[in-house]
């Protein structure tokens, strides 16, 4: 049958969720499917495969129209193999999900880290559209980074290349989760807020979220409304997020010097 455009399956694969998209060459969004990430016993491979096929069947596309896969992994991905090598948010992680998905459905498959991923649509599609040079940093629990130079993702030496979160900008600061001191993620990041929050009501001192602070992840409107109220921890927290966040884009002009910086995430 001849195809009348070429059609792609892009799939977004999160710690709570898992997105994919049916796109065509040009970027045209053509349909979605999402399901919640079970992380306790469903291989991460039988989970893509099911968000896809419910993409197919909503969409009414057949897998002959479909030139290839994407996947968006929440980890360090081997640029050479292909092999998810760590995904720390991701429980049920599977390191040769590409290669599972591609003898599923018979099509190339391509993987790749999230972020890196994410800067690379905003160069091609976005924000950076044009540009020779992007840097995306995309802010929620952590700090995520890529960059893209001539249209291209630079993944570095050892596929770490963009992780801009584990700048050290605070010798001997507060602990990250990778283990280090002092992290820019550990210092601006959703997780930064929150713990810095939760020590000002242990301290006792006096703030509308309070209340907000005992449940397990304190949520963006809370913190909105308090700011808009002057409430002076919520104030102090995000100036002090917001400075650490300048601080560490600062860094980055000065190291590559980008055209545009594309900041993202849910914070």
């Amino acid at each position: 049958m001849a195809r009348t455009t070429n059609k792609y399956v892009g799939v977004d694969v999160g710690g709570t969720k898992i997105l994919a998209l049916l796109v065509s060459g040009d970027g045209e969004i053509l349909g979605r499917s999402k399901r919640p990430t079970e992380q306790e016993w469903q291989p991460l491979a039988a989970q893509v495969a099911a968000v896809i096929d419910d993409l197919l069947a909503t969409t009414g596309a057949s897998l002959t129209e479909v030139d290839g896969i994407g996947l968006a992994v929440p980890g360090v991905v081997d640029s050479q193999t292909g092999r998810l090598v760590h995904a720390p948010n991701l429980a049920v992680d599977d390191p040769w999900l590409a290669e599972r998905i591609r003898e599923r459905y018979g099509v190339p498959v391509a993987v790749g880290n999230d972020v890196n991923l994410g800067t690379l649509a905003e160069a091609w599609y976005g924000a950076g559209r044009g540009a020779s040079s992007v840097v995306g940093v995309f802010v929620g629990t952590g700090i995520g980074g890529g960059v893209v130079i001539d249209g291209r993702i630079h993944v570095g030496a050892h596929d770490q290349g963009g992780e801009v979160g584990h700048m050290v900008t605070v010798v001997d600061g507060p602990p990250c989760g990778c283990g280090n001191l002092g992290c820019w993620e550990a210092l601006a990041s959703r997780t930064a807020i929150e713990r810095e929050i939760r020590k000002a009501v242990d301290a006792g001192r006096p703030t509308v979220l309070a209340a907000a602070a005992e449940e397990d992840h304190i949520r963006s409107g809370p913190i909105g409304k308090a700011l808009r109220a002057g409430d002076e921890v919520a104030v102090e927290v995000m100036t002090r997020v917001a400075h650490y966040l300048a601080q560490g884009l600062l860094t980055i002009k000065h190291l590559l010097d980008p055209e545009v910086i594309v900041l993202g995430g849910g914070v």
